[in-house]
């Protein structure tokens, strides 16, 4: 089975990290000694008759940032430290417990107060910005720091893209880029409106397209919708791929996420609310299943009747194990 999952944001890391343990299950399962054997270990049983053994994460980049001379990229380093065995960017350890360099930096009064890096986001930006410099394209970079495995993360785009929010106080419009808005704790100025630089010029990376048109299942959580999967959809041909797959297209809703800085405020821009309807009703148009939370109605009102309901919690691996199994039912009922 071929998986590709969207990812932007916490609430997509907090998806992929589900599909990454049942990916793992998976995989401990079918090396496992047959049944029976002197031995041998019992198998795990998973729900699905059909496990995944691929997973394609397309990792967003509309809040990449260039500080201090090196390119950061929040997204993709927290995904990769989920797939990547040998990239420790956002595990545990003392280079993750420390901020050493940026304590430097903001002393020199040359690192932003609103982001404070610890010692594993510098090295992988460090890294990044290296072999950047050298010619290799993101894709190529994502592909170092995750290494071979059944878990492929790929950019949406190759090309920088970073989203900016328009804030309007006092009778005057300025921008703040998206990461900053996010981290933002007082805002006392509007959001009037989005803008993503670069993403006029911009196409899907390598495989981008091939691997939602060739899954089996897309997960797409409808977290970040302005300024994530709102600009990664804005990719020529991705959203029209999305339409066009015959893979079941599951979304799951921001109910059942980690929340996100500055998102509620983001939706004031298009009038709507950050609920389970009013994401579904926004991006309609690509979805044909839909995990919402268990308490929710069944009869959820998203604007297309034939939009598949389905209620999990909010675990991660729970929602992993109920976005598979929905889609499997969907595309049985299509055969």
């Amino acid at each position: 089975m071929q998986l590709t999952a969207l990812a932007c944001g916490p609430g997509g890391q907090h998806v992929v990290r589900g599909l990454v343990d049942l990916l793992t299950t998976s995989q401990a399962s079918s090396a496992t000694s047959p049944a029976g054997a002197e031995g041998s270990a019992t198998p795990v049983v998973t729900d699905h008759p059909d496990p995944p053994v691929e997973l394609t994460v397309i990792g967003c980049t509309s809040e990449d940032i260039t500080l201090c001379g090196l390119r950061f990229c929040p997204d993709l380093d927290a995904v990769a430290a989920l797939v990547g065995p040998s990239f420790d960017g956002g595990g545990a350890g003392d280079d993750r417990e420390s901020h050493a360099v940026y304590e430097r930096l903001r002393r020199l009064d040359a690192a932003p107060e609103w982001y404070p890096l610890d010692d594993a986001t510098f090295a992988a930006a460090i890294a990044r910005s290296r072999w950047l410099g050298a010619g290799l394209t993101l894709t190529e970079v994502c592909a170092r720091m995750t290494g071979p495995g059944p878990v492929r993360l790929v950019p949406m785009s190759d090309s920088p893209i970073e989203a900016h929010v328009v804030l309007e106080g006092e009778g005057e419009r300025r921008g703040v880029h998206a990461l900053e808005w996010a981290a933002r704790r007082e805002r006392s100025e509007a959001p009037v409106g989005v803008t993503a630089a670069g993403l006029g010029s911009a196409h899907p990376a390598p495989g981008v397209l091939d691997a939602v048109r060739s899954a089996d299942a897309v997960i797409v959580p409808l977290t970040m919708p302005v300024t994530g999967l709102g600009v990664m959809l804005g990719l020529p041909g991705l959203r029209d791929a999305l339409r066009g797959t015959t893979a079941p297209v599951i979304g799951v809703s921001p109910a059942l996420l980690p929340p996100r800085g500055g998102e509620e405020e983001t939706l004031t821009t298009l009038n709507l609310d950050y609920t389970s309807r009013d994401m579904a009703r926004l991006f309609e148009d690509i979805l044909d299943g839909y995990l919402v939370p268990e308490d929710e109605p069944a009869d959820l009102d998203l604007g297309r009747s034939d939009i598949t309901l389905a209620g999990c919690t909010s675990d991660p691996r729970a929602i992993a194990d109920d976005a598979i199994s929905l889609a499997g039912r969907l595309a049985g009922g299509r055969r």
